[in-house]
């Protein structure tokens, strides 16, 4: 069975807030902004947003974009996200499900990671279709991490921003899942966490753990593959 993405889609709120006034009052100049940031507008959603809400404007996206997607085909749903609606119950996946109209006959849950959610998503989708004899399901990933955000923060408030992707995976793939590597280190929790619903943190330690660790991972993985580094487009 061939699992894979056949397509994707997003959707970016049409508020947002500027990081370079941000930064000024922080200190910072727009050349810092652009050059070590990157960002020099952060998406924000609504007052009356949830996750959920976000969720479902990307599936609608997914609908404008792809004529042949049916959402009575759909068997399955997962919603990568750490700040889901409410206080987390019910699961954020149960509350799409009833917004975007979609079967009540699907799979659907949460999975709360952040940055690796993506790639863990794939592989449990690409794993849950294929024990289960699926053929269709919706990976979302969104994070209003707005929700959690101390704006007075110089190190968080000036990097994370709203919004939300939907990948449709299906038999069909235009993007197939190849070989995949995982790892989990908790020694840095206290680096980057949530502590009375404020996101905190150590932004020279977060760096230096990826600097040293995902160059690393990614040639292991290439050697899985028996890729060179010529031969990947992009990283």
């Amino acid at each position: 069975m061939e699992i894979g993405i056949q397509a994707i889609a997003s959707y970016i709120p049409t508020t947002s807030i500027d990081n370079v006034e941000q930064g000024s009052h922080f200190g910072e100049t727009a050349d810092f902004v652009e050059s070590k940031l990157g960002p020099v507008k952060l998406p924000r959603k609504a007052e009356d947003q949830e996750c959920s809400d976000l969720c479902v404007a990307a599936i609608e996206q997914l609908v404008k974009q792809q004529p042949s997607f049916d959402k009575e085909k759909i068997d399955a749903l997962i919603v990568v996200t750490q700040n889901g609606d409410g206080e987390k119950l019910p699961h954020t996946a149960a509350i799409v499900q009833q917004k975007a109209g979609l079967p009540k006959t699907i799979a659907a849950f949460d999975v709360s990671l952040g940055c690796s959610g993506y790639v863990y998503g794939l592989y449990i989708i690409k794993g849950l279709l294929q024990a289960a004899g699926m053929k269709q399901a919706l990976l979302i990933t969104a994070d209003p991490y707005s929700k959690v955000i101390d704006t007075s923060d110089r190190v968080t408030s000036m990097l994370f921003g709203d919004a939300a992707t939907v990948s449709w995976i299906s038999q069909n793939p235009v993007f197939k899942l190849g070989p995949v590597l995982f790892g989990t280190d908790g020694e840095g929790a206290e680096s980057l966490q949530v502590q009375e619903g404020i996101l905190s943190m150590n932004g020279r330690q977060v760096f230096n753990f990826a600097s040293m660790n995902v160059p690393k991972h990614i040639k292991e993985l290439l050697a899985v593959c028996e890729l060179t580094e010529a031969e990947v487009d992009a990283f």
